[in-house]
Order: C-alpha cells, then sequence, then structure tokens
C-alpha cells in the first residue's frame, strides 16, 4: 500500500518519518524531495553558488542560489529533507516529469530501507543541448512510502545512519569515482588533447634536433671532407664534386685557349692571301 498526503502528515507526526521538510511539497501521494548541497563529481567537492560560475548565465545566477549545469554533465544532489524511516516502511524515488521536460535526468532511483536514517541523493545528468539552472530548495526527486504487510526479519544495521555532516562526508568520498561528464567525454576529449599535445611536442623536439644537427654537419662537413682527404685520400660526394668540377674548369680554359689560337691563325691566313689595296690617284695600266 503506498500512503497517501494524508497518511504521510500523520507518519511525520507519530513517527518524525521526515525532518527540515516542506509542508506544501506533502502532496497526492508522496513527497517532492528538494536540493540541499551539490557535490561535483570527480573532485567531491560540495559546491557553493560562488564556485561554479562558469558562464554569464552562472554568473547572473549566483544572487539567486543557483547551479548551473553545463549538457553531459553530471552532478550529485543531497536531499535538504533527512528521513526517519520506521520497520512498517519502505520508500522509493525517482523522476520528477518537470526536470525531464528540461533534459534532467535522475540515473540512481532506489528504495529506502526500513529502519534507514539519514538523507538521500540523486545523481543528475543534463541530457539537453542547453545550460540548466538548479535552485537550492527546487524539487529534484518524488519520494513515495510503501506500507509493509510485516516487519522484515533482517534489519537496518543503526551503524548505518547518518546526519547531514555524515552524508556529505560519504558523499563526497563516493563522488571522486564519478566522471564530470555523461561517458566521461570532458575527459576523454582531456586525455585525447593531453596525449596528442604530448606527441606534437615529442615530434617538433625530434624535429628540431634533426635540424640542428643538419646545420651543424653542412658547417663541419667540408672540414671533415678535407681532413679525410688529406689522411687517407678518401673523398667524400661535396670533395668528388669540388674535383670533378675544379678538372671541368681546367679541360673549359683548354679548349678556350686552343680555339683562340685557332682564331689567331685564320687571321694570319686572311692577311697573307688579301689582295694590295690601290690608292685612289692611281691609273690603271
Amino acid at each position: 500500500m503506498i500512503l497517501s498526503d494524508t497518511d504521510i502528515k500523520k507518519r511525520i507526526q507519530s513517527d518524525n518519518l521526515l525532518e527540515f521538510y516542506e509542508p506544501s511539497h506533502i502532496k497526492y501521494c508522496g513527497y517532492e524531495l528538494t536540493i540541499g548541497k551539490v557535490v561535483e563529481p570527480k573532485t567531491g567537492k560540495i559546491l557553493r553558488t560562488s564556485n561554479r560560475q562558469k558562464s554569464k548565465i552562472a554568473a547572473l545566477l549566483r544572487n539567486s542560489g543557483c547551479f548551473v549545469v553545463e549538457p553531459s554533465e553530471t552532478v550529485i544532489v543531497i536531499t535538504k529533507e533527512k528521513l526517519n524511516m520506521p520497520q512498517n516502511l519502505c520508500a522509493t524515488y525517482g523522476q520528477l516529469n518537470r526536470l525531464s521536460n528540461r533534459g534532467l535526468l535522475v540515473l540512481n532511483t532506489s528504495i529506502v530501507e526500513p529502519g534507514y536514517m539519514g538523507p538521500l541523493s540523486c545523481v543528475l545528468v543534463n541530457f539537453s543541448s542547453q545550460r540548466e539552472a538548479l535552485t537550492l530548495g527546487e524539487p529534484v526527486a518524488k519520494l513515495n512510502f510503501h506500507q509493509l504487510n510485516s516487519e522484515p526479519e533482517v534489519k537496518y544495521p543503526v551503524s548505518s545512519t547518518f546526519t547531514h555532516e555524515q552524508y556529505e562526508q560519504v558523499a563526497s568520498k563516493n563522488a571522486t569515482s564519478l566522471p564530470k561528464s555523461l561517458l566521461d567525454i570532458s575527459g576523454v576529449e582531456q586525455r585525447v588533447t593531453e596525449r596528442v599535445g604530448r606527441r606534437v611536442k615529442t615530434n617538433l623536439m625530434l624535429a628540431g634536433v634533426l635540424i640542428g644537427l643538419l646545420l651543424l654537419w653542412s658547417e663541419l662537413e667540408g672540414f671533415f671532407s678535407g681532413w679525410i682527404w688529406k689522411h687517407t685520400g678518401l673523398m667524400s660526394t661535396t670533395k668528388q664534386v669540388e674535383v670533378l668540377l675544379q678538372q671541368q674548369k681546367v679541360e673549359y680554359q683548354k679548349e678556350n685557349l686552343d680555339l683562340q689560337q685557332k682564331i689567331g691563325d685564320l687571321q694570319e691566313q686572311l692577311r697573307g692571301t688579301r689582295p694590295p689595296r690601290m690608292s685612289p690617284g692611281a691609273s690603271k695600266q
């Protein structure tokens, strides 16, 4: 049997079923749990409205006690209410339709065991493409109480009951194992960026070293080539090119001298065969 709003109010009076609750949130057949604290995944920090200013929207909402949840981001919400479950009741809590319409989904719908005493928590993820603001005291989940036919044989351990301070410590510790975004998208992006950055840095360093070695060799290659030629008689490629160019230069000079000699001989021959030039006043005989 699910308790109605009337039954819930009676059990609050008789069994102190809820503490720190809002009477207006008791309606129909359940109670709407509200946001008390927000825990950041990965770091486990208990967030304040002043240290989540990721955008202009968040800055505008700072004074209204809001937390901005980015697309694909997850947050852990600790309820303002504290439950004191009797042995003949259990409870379930789950999604609110108004959050679903905003793209916010509660991932950890669960059962509250008989005998449990303490606050509850919800893991919220933003499935929408827009930033969503959460306000302190805003409804976050629907809580329904169920009447048991009999009390459970195994009792809930008293050592597992929590005050708000104790529950926050446990939630903060557990939050360190959760990703900051759905499927750890932001974590994957960060790791890929870091890995690519390291590879680019390594390649740039290797390229710089290689260029430095090539520049050094270009400066010292002539010296080493001369030293090797002098002591071993072996020529490097550069030395071979230099010798070949020198040989071609000598051949070109020799051919040039031969050509000049031939030109001179032709000029002499032409002067020897040319008839003598007559003066203008001489008459023909």
